[in-house]
């Protein structure tokens, strides 16, 4: 996923939390019909969160963002085919903003986006994507019924995208003792290991007694130089 999915649980035990348990079969896609200004994935998280209503979904998307709302392996209230309907029962549903302000072409490939990543995900074929009215007979997601072959075309592509990333080889893991002969190899010319770094202060400190050998041997040779002298005066 290239969009970050932010993560809005509706608490346990809210009437629109059903709680039963769900393997996913489908992948149900609505719009908002909430044109309202700032009715954006995060509103839309607030009201699911405090609504006394059985009404709820899994995903909110927007043109910035990802909301998921429930887990993926629990039912939701948003098929409107009843509480033991296959679309409540059996997909995973997801809401689509039409607030005003938003860039809706950028919201719909947000969500081709995080389709294609389900899809990849729980092993669905393209054809498990319905809308709405697949289930209920409503008409929706209403702005998207006319361009409802557009919207698959683009939850194809990037579906693809991501199959043919999986399908890539991944580099073989080297054994561990030729892994590291490489890394040492590689390293920089700066950087020490600790037996470099011992051995530089080793020779630095034989220097500096070379050093102080030298001028011992020159105050020695001053010393005897003037006893010398005094002594033939």
């Amino acid at each position: 996923m290239e969009t970050e999915i932010i993560e809005k649980i509706i608490p346990k035990g809210r009437p629109n939390r059903p709680g039963y348990s769900m393997q996913p079969k489908y992948i149900t896609i609505h719009d908002t019909a909430n044109p309202s200004k700032g009715a954006d994935a995060l509103a839309h998280a607030r009201f699911l969160q405090t609504t006394v209503q059985k009404s709820s979904w899994h995903y909110t998307v927007d043109d910035q963002r990802i909301v998921q709302h429930l887990p993926i392996n629990e039912s939701a209230w948003h098929a409107g085919d009843g509480a033991s309907g296959k679309g409540n029962r059996s997909s995973i549903g997801i809401e689509i903003c039409e607030n005003e302000g938003i860039d809706r072409a950028r919201a719909e490939k947000r969500a081709a986006e995080l389709v294609a990543y389900l899809l990849q995900r729980l092993n669905l074929p393209l054809e498990a994507v319905v809308p709405h009215k697949h289930w209920s007979g409503k008409n929706c997601p209403h702005l998207l019924l006319p361009r409802w072959g557009e919207f698959i075309a683009l939850v194809k592509g990037k579906l693809a995208e991501y199959q043919q990333a999986a399908s890539r080889p991944q580099p073989a893991e080297k054994p561990a003792g030729e892994a590291l002969v490489q890394e040492k190899a590689s390293l920089p010319a700066e950087v020490k290991t600790p037996a470099a770094e011992e051995a530089l202060a080793l020779k630095a400190l034989q220097e500096q007694l070379l050093h102080l050998e030298a001028r011992l041997a020159r105050l020695e040779a001053a010393v005897f130089g003037e006893q010398a002298g005094s002594s033939g005066g």
